[in-house]
């Protein structure tokens, strides 16, 4: 018997079968989920149309014939956005040693340092652009 924490309830029970319990219940949260055609995509990785009518034509079973409706996702529709490029070129330059410093790392490396370091990390003063590794 499986029970509630209170005791009152018996939420389920088990079969002994080839040495493990089986419960025996069905599940109810699976089947109050509806069966949309957006949860498809959403199921199958954000497919496109087109590879879900693929699916449909039979190389997959079990997929709805209303799946491959007319899907705007959200997320889908925001991976296909672009924004402009960072600006190349600095907008002001530091105007004192060490008020902008840039750093970057590099790793990791296939092959250790002498001291055995898989890493590189570099720092830049932007006002002098001396570089320090």
């Amino acid at each position: 018997l499986l029970k509630s924490k209170d005791i009152q309830h018996i939420l389920s029970t088990a079969t002994q079968y080839n040495g493990l319990y089986q419960l025996n219940q069905r599940d109810y949260w699976a089947m109050a989920v509806q069966d949309v055609p957006d949860l498809w995509h959403r199921r199958l990785g954000h497919l496109t149309r087109g590879s879900m009518k693929l699916l449909q034509d039979g190389q997959a079973t079990g997929i709805p014939s209303d799946a491959i409706t007319k899907m705007d996702c959200v997320t889908c529709l925001k991976d296909k956005q672009c924004r402009l490029p960072f600006s190349k070129l600095a907008t002001k330059r530091s105007e004192e040693v060490l008020e902008v410093v840039h750093s970057d790392i590099c790793g990791p490396m296939q092959v250790a340092s002498v001291g055995g370091a898989r890493y590189f990390l570099s720092f830049i003063n932007d006002f002098s652009r001396k570089s320090f590794e």
